[in-house]
């Protein structure tokens, strides 16, 4: 059985007089139980996936307060907030608090004082207590799928059925790489999963992460930079997080085919830093992936081997020169300044390369050779990290 999520509670009928305000892109986020928040330390009081209710009663509250408020109940999983306004207490929810809502995914509410609170949150708990018994999800299987990709393929509908989930229209398989793996990255990438996601289905590889998410309209741009941005802060990771994701996938997909457009996806970002990258826009990525490494090494080092080992003797920077060169559409005075070094000094460099490389930077040709030599070592390098 699927998690409660925020939009499942909106329809119970306690919810009919209460407006929704803000965090559309969160409202797949897991709902476990209803919070009344007491003092504006929430992080010392729950555990995560709440949707909690504040009146601002015994509080000292103000916008910078309640603004603070949200930051803090996004650091600490809440999965939604029903403000409570009151002439006393709150008198108004301001705009900078529905934003912040919008900006870290968090649904927000607003509920009339005068509705008991007593059955809205009783509404609450008998809804989840109906629908969350016997709701285990078996990760550990599709972990051991992802692991054994090349030695069996499924189809999305075969692992669905195999994890016992409720079956959706569409699919999506999403790939995070977030260079480094963190001792709670398990939690984390559990969390997302749950509330971004929906499907709760993921598995960790070295330093990928892999989702199967139900494709509806609330995943776009914004909603993968929720979570690039809940993952940076909780992780406390400053590198950066790449994420690359598949086609629309049906039950009839391939595991393999999806995992390898999401990895092209994921290879294309890496390639011309884009934090988010789909299937569809990965261009001359898709014909990379379907070569084989030792192929793709072979020709990349064939045009480039000289200088990568001129470089390595003299301790010199041809490579990093001949790609600077080439990203200022070979203009020396660009590339002399992203370089930091005189023009004469790149005039120098410049025909030491064609020398090594017999090549002729004025020849469109050779200019073609060279670029495509280049994304070719990146793209291998990126793949071997990501294998």
């Amino acid at each position: 059985m699927i998690m409660v999520t925020v939009k499942d509670i909106m329809r119970i009928e306690a919810f009919n007089k209460i407006d929704f305000l803000a965090g559309k892109s969160g409202l797949n986020r897991q709902v476990r139980w209803p919070y009344i928040c007491q003092n504006l330390d929430v992080e010392k009081w729950v555990q995560g996936s709440e949707i909690l209710f504040m009146t601002g009663v015994g509080m000292k509250m103000n916008e910078n307060s309640l603004k603070q408020f949200i930051y803090k109940c996004y650091i600490s999983n809440i999965s939604g907030i029903i403000i409570l306004p009151s002439p006393d207490y709150i008198p108004v929810i301001p705009n900078s608090v529905i934003a912040a809502c919008n900006k870290f995914a968090i649904p927000l509410f607003s509920m009339p004082w005068d509705i008991p609170m007593i059955h809205v949150t009783k509404s609450i708990s008998d809804y989840l207590y109906a629908n969350n018994k016997d709701n285990k999800i078996d990760r550990g299987l599709f972990e051991k799928m992802i692991k054994e990709l090349n030695k069996k393929d499924r189809t999305i509908g075969e692992i669905i059925s195999e994890i016992h989930l409720p079956k959706f229209d569409h699919y999506v398989l999403i790939i995070i790489n977030g260079r480094s793996k963190n001792e709670q990255t398990h939690s984390y990438a559990k969390f997302i999963s749950e509330n971004f996601l929906r499907t709760g289905l993921f598995a960790i590889s070295g330093c990928l992460i892999y989702f199967l998410a139900e494709l509806d309209t609330n995943i776009d741009h914004t909603f993968f930079l929720n979570i690039i941005r809940y993952f940076r802060v909780k992780t406390h990771n400053n590198s950066t997080i790449f994420i690359g994701y598949s086609n629309k996938l049906s039950l009839k997909s391939s595991l393999n085919q999806s995992v390898m457009e999401a990895k092209c996806a994921l290879w294309a970002g890496q390639l011309n830093n884009q934090t988010i990258c789909s299937y569809r826009n990965s261009g001359i990525i898709k014909l990379f992936a379907q070569c084989r490494l030792d192929s793709l090494n072979e020709y990349f080092s064939n045009i480039l081997e000289p200088i990568i080992l001129y470089d390595q003797k003299h301790q010199t920077a041809l490579l990093e020169t001949i790609e600077c060169f080439l990203k200022s559409n070979c203009n020396y005075k660009s590339a002399s300044e992203l370089l930091f070094i005189h023009r004469n000094t790149l005039t120098y460099r410049i025909e030491k390369i064609e020398e090594l490389l017999n090549c002729n930077f004025k020849d469109p040709q050779d200019i073609y050779n060279l670029t495509t030599a280049l994304l070719t070592r990146q793209f291998y390098s990126n793949r071997l990290d990501t294998q």
